[in-house]
């Protein structure tokens, strides 16, 4: 994109180069042109002023050839004096219809100046007219490749812009949880690789909160399923409601872990779980992650 920015511009350069060459050679025409239409006018007012000039000389010979023929008959003059007098007549009539024919031409070649046309010779090239439509092809072909080297440009910028959405699309994702959750731990940091399907991001669910407590076996008569009871947050002056959603029993009977269940004496106090699920009647603010982790003292009521 850059390169052809910059072939751009050189184009435009040329071509701003070519528009001025154009417009000097264009005024360099005008100026012959003008001065073509001068002298070709001052020739032609010559040509007719030679041809005033031969008719009154041909009306005078004209004149002397009847006085000398008039003459001859009288007997006055001898027959070669009228023969000088005929031949003095006929040259100045050619002189005339030459004239004549010069000035039909030089009109012509008047007219094609005033229409910007010559009749006289072939132009060179080093005359304004051949150099300006040289000039003007180049400033034509310039412009082509102006317009050649747009049409290149805008298909890099669409170009450009579908790389960079690609590009945004295959180095950034937005990450979409599909309910209302707290962050609770990245497992990704700016600038790790990461791969399909990996984990990044651990949430919690703030409206899918419940804590586990154990009490003795024999305050199991009082807990029911949907019991009622308080919560205490140690470290905390917040006071939540739960209900009972689940009662695990005989904890203490076996101890867990071990690849086969080891019997406990009978003597020691036996435990229960008891799986409290919190009420979402007081929303927990984010920096404390829904309460998740605290440890807390549990009340049940009756």
């Amino acid at each position: 994109m850059e390169t052809a920015n910059g072939r751009l511009r050189d184009l435009r350069d040329r071509r701003d180069l070519q528009q001025k060459l154009v417009a000097r050679l264009g005024r360099d025409v005008e100026r012959q042109r003008s001065l073509e239409i001068r002298r070709n006018r001052s020739d032609r007012d010559d040509i007719g002023f030679s041809l005033d000039r031969a008719r009154k000389e041909l009306a005078f010979a004209r004149r002397e050839t009847q006085r000398q023929e008039e003459l001859f008959r009288a007997g006055a003059v001898a027959a070669n004096v009228v023969d000088r007098a005929r031949t003095t007549e006929l040259q100045r009539a050619r002189e005339v219809r030459g004239l004549e024919s010069q000035l039909a031409g030089q009109s012509a070649v008047l007219q094609a100046s005033i229409n910007d046309l010559t009749l006289r010779n072939n132009r060179s090239g080093s005359d304004p007219v051949v150099r300006l439509q040289e000039a003007a092809l180049a400033l034509e072909k310039a412009e082509g490749e102006l317009r050649t080297q747009g049409y290149q440009i805008e298909g890099l910028k669409r170009q450009l812009t579908v790389a960079r959405r690609e590009w945004q699309e295959r180095n950034r994702a937005l990450l979409i949880s599909p309910r209302r959750a707290v962050v609770w731990q990245l497992e990704a940091q700016k600038g790790d690789s990461v791969t399909a399907q990996q984990k990044v991001v651990q949430l919690i669910d703030c409206n899918q909160r419940w804590l586990t407590t154990t009490v003795a076996e024999s305050d199991l008569q009082r807990i029911r399923l949907g019991s009622k009871a308080s919560i205490s947050l140690l470290g905390s002056p917040q006071r939540l409601r739960g209900e009972v959603i689940a009662i695990r029993s005989g904890l203490g009977r076996v101890q867990l872990g071990e690849e086969a269940p080891v019997p406990v004496p009978i003597n020691l106090a036996r435990e229960s779980q008891v799986k409290v699920r919190i009420l979402n009647d007081f929303p927990a603010p984010p920096g404390e992650f829904c309460y998740v982790g605290f440890s807390a003292r549990v009340s049940f009521e009756r």
